[in-house]
């Protein structure tokens, strides 16, 4: 569910869909069909470009036209004017005069009444109004009584008794049937229920009525003139669907939802984890690349750099040797230790195989594209991580303990984790057998997890804190600095900069004239960032 709670976050943050990026977008990378030489779907015609680069809006897509462009589909008797009639948009549409026996189309009707060129409205505009107007009549305006249903629902989802929420939402689809604000809701209830023990237990039955809801109310308003969220509710019907192993159509409403917030990061990662699980590791590379670039504009690539690390989730992903090139060199470039266009010369160089060449251009083409052999994946092993993260970040250290040794020796058999997950590994057990008072032990384990990744700035930070109460000073204040050092941008740094004044744990060392020293060389460095 944090998951989840981040992609919200996000969504709110970035608000309602922009205009996409410039020339660094891939929305096709997330796209359920291959792109041709000119970038666009095989089988469909290609759409004309737009300012935001690759984002391109198919034809069926339905765009908001101003409803006083068309006639309604039952016109107002001539006798009966509007009391208040609307004026007319810029691009002059003439309605038909009123008449006692109206004609059923008014497109041909605007056609003889203005045969004039510079007059008559264009058909395509005319259609996509005709369209939104019916969804609009398709779904229905809610009643005060489903409006206080929904509400009472969404308290109940906020209190996580899912169950509850899913149980009101429902009466609430019954009292408002046409409502596709109400399906969304539903939705979303069955959603939170069907993941609330996370991706390895997912609810089947629930991810497949959260489908059915979904997919209802995107049929009573295909213009998404009623749905408060679009992205959310795209979101959601990718995750259940890659749930229940359809992942074409996972990729197709990822491909919804960066149409509804083009910015937004999260659904080229969700998309790059479709395609590995498809086992199309080329095009997978290319959606992590796509969602790396996003998140370094909206500068929150640390986050998202996070979330691959250490949600299991994205496990697979770090383990292609493309994608933790494309990490570690933004890692690189978020450190100030290379620029940016020397990371995309890195990542666009990487070994000899053109396809991959192709796959990280800014208009990738994959239509020849051959996949390579991905790295054994021993579930057993990444199942035990996983249930160590989730009991770690719940303070429960022995558990957590256990479960991350546990992982360790089989892997030790399997080799799942390369290096990166290896030292999180190391870093969470030693940081869990340091709570439970094992300081000495857990300094042996956080030593092998700064082996395997020097620029771990958590893991320095937790064995800087461990040697400190061990009583070797010298070596605490070592690995603090390399904790400062290693820190993944200003936010890191200034929060290791407090944890270090405050922590009881190195008071020992604080009275220390290297450690004052240590603190104000970091402090300037954070100032000069500023």
């Amino acid at each position: 569910m944090k998951t989840l709670l981040l992609l919200i976050a996000l969504s709110l943050a970035l608000g309602p869909a922009r205009p996409a990026l410039a020339d660094d977008d891939m929305a096709d990378s997330v796209s359920d069909a291959p792109t041709d030489d000119a970038g666009g779907v095989d089988g469909a015609d290609p759409a004309p470009a737009t300012d935001g680069g690759d984002e391109i809006l198919p034809p069926d897509t339905v765009k908001q036209e101003p409803p006083e462009t068309v006639s309604s589909d039952e016109p107002a008797p001539a006798a009966d004017p509007a009391p208040e009639p609307e004026p007319a948009p810029a691009p002059v549409y003439t309605p038909p005069p009123a008449a006692a026996e109206p004609e059923p189309e008014p497109a041909p009707a605007a056609k003889a009444a203005a045969p004039d060129k510079a007059a008559a409205a264009p058909a395509k505009p005319i259609r996509k109004a005709l369209k939104s107007r019916r969804a609009a009549k398709r779904s229905a305006p809610l009643s005060l009584k489903a409006a206080r249903l929904l509400a009472q629902g969404r308290q109940a989802e906020r209190a996580q008794q899912y169950s509850r929420a899913v149980s009101i939402y429902e009466r609430a689809t019954r009292v408002a049937p046409n409502s596709a604000e109400a399906h969304t809701h539903l939705g979303n209830g069955y959603f939170a229920r069907a993941f609330q023990r996370g991706m390895d237990a997912v609810d089947k039955d629930d991810a497949q009525a959260a489908v059915d809801a979904y997919e209802t109310a995107l049929g009573l308003d295909s213009g998404l003139t009623t749905i408060g969220d679009p992205y959310i509710l795209y979101h959601g019907l990718a995750q259940c669907r890659e749930a229940l192993g359809h992942f074409p159509k996972a990729l197709s409403a990822l491909k919804g939802a960066a149409k509804a917030n083009p910015s937004n990061p999260l659904p080229h990662l969700y998309g790059a984890r479709v395609r590995y699980r498809m086992r199309d590791f080329e095009r997978a590379s290319a959606s992590l690349y796509s969602s790396v670039r996003r998140a370094r504009k909206l500068n929150i690539y640390p986050q998202i750099a996070r979330l691959i690390r250490s949600d299991p989730m994205f496990n697979g992903l770090i383990s292609l040797p493309a994608n933790k090139l494309i990490i570690d060199s933004y890692d690189s470039v978020q450190n100030g230790f290379m620029s940016e266009a020397e990371a995309k010369d890195r990542i666009k160089n990487f070994g000899t195989a053109d396809d991959f060449r192709d796959a990280v251009r800014d208009v990738p083409t994959f239509r020849n594209s051959q996949t390579t052999a991905a790295p054994a994946v021993d579930e057993a092993v990444m199942r035990r991580v996983s249930d160590g993260h989730r009991a770690y970040e719940a303070g429960a250290y022995n558990e957590a303990a256990a479960n991350y040794q546990d992982a360790l020796k089989r892997d030790a058999r399997k080799g799942t984790l390369d290096e990166v997950m290896k030292s999180l590994v190391y870093e969470r057990l030693g940081s869990s057998l340091r709570h439970l008072g094992s300081a000495g032990e857990a300094a042996r384990v956080l030593a092998r997890a700064v082996k395997a990744t020097p620029n771990n700035s958590a893991a320095h930070y937790e064995l800087s804190i461990c040697l400190a109460i061990g009583g070797r000073p010298a070596d605490s204040l070592d690995h603090l600095n390399k904790a400062l050092d290693s820190a993944a941008g200003i936010a890191q740094l200034r929060k290791v900069l407090i944890m270090s004044k405050t922590d009881p744990e190195l008071a020992s060392i604080r009275d220390l004239p290297r450690y004052s020293a240590i603190v104000a060389s970091h402090q300037r460095r954070l100032s000069a960032r500023r």
